[in-house]
């Protein structure tokens, strides 16, 4: 990945707005979900013999911390391009698509640091129990009561904090693609990013709120 994404992002926007085709933003993505997936994939480690208890719900949410990613980068695409018209910004949908992808990198350090955080607080968590009968809902029920030991544990809001930087790095950049491909000012380019970063500020902090 080029550097300059971190270094210069005005510079990286303005060399990736030339160039179609949305597979590495997408591989992004992808890994974004893996960094937040460590948040169950690590309980598989943790658990040992417990995890096949839980072994269900751990796969199930997986799966959907791979495909939560690909669905904030879509509605992070639609929330610019609607609070941009408030500011009467214009610009091609495809065009912010593809480009909105990159803003989701420094997501995979938000995913890292925070699950970092929260498995280091379930590191002496009490296992989930035995269960009393079989079904996808008791397991469900047993594994979120375990993983929700981990919102008294200062090490998951730590995790939390460290990975706020990463996000705010995010809508830096998706306030600097709306700022490229539109005939906005930068004040309101950060405006119109506001309401995407605001979002993966929830999901980052969506243990302690689910």
């Amino acid at each position: 990945m080029d550097s300059r994404l971190v270094t210069n992002p005005q510079a990286f926007v303005e060399r990736q707005s030339k160039y179609p085709g949305i597979r590495t933003q997408s591989l992004i993505v992808l890994c974004v979900g893996l960094a937040f997936a460590l948040q169950h994939l690590g309980n598989v480690f943790l658990l040992d013999e417990a995890y096949e208890r839980v072994s269900a719900p751990i796969w199930v949410l997986t799966v959907t911390d791979l495909a939560v990613p690909f669905l904030i980068w879509g509605a992070v695409t639609v929330a610019i391009y609607v609070v941009a018209r408030l500011f009467e910004g214009y610009f091609p949908p495809g065009l912010l698509f593809r480009l909105t992808g990159w803003g989701m990198a420094p997501l995979i350090g938000a995913g890292l640091v925070r699950n970092a955080g929260l498995l280091y607080a379930l590191r002496d968590a009490t296992p989930p129990a035995e269960l009393s009968f079989s079904g996808f809902q008791r397991s469900y029920e047993v594994y979120q009561t375990y993983m929700d030991g981990a919102t008294t544990d200062p090490a998951l809001a730590i995790g939390v904090l460290l990975a706020v930087p990463f996000v705010l790095y995010s809508g830096h950049i998706w306030a600097t693609v709306v700022e490229h491909i539109s005939d906005v000012t930068r004040r309101e380019s950060y405006y119109v990013a506001a309401i995407p970063t605001a979002l993966c500020l929830l999901w980052v902090a969506s243990p302690y709120l689910l």
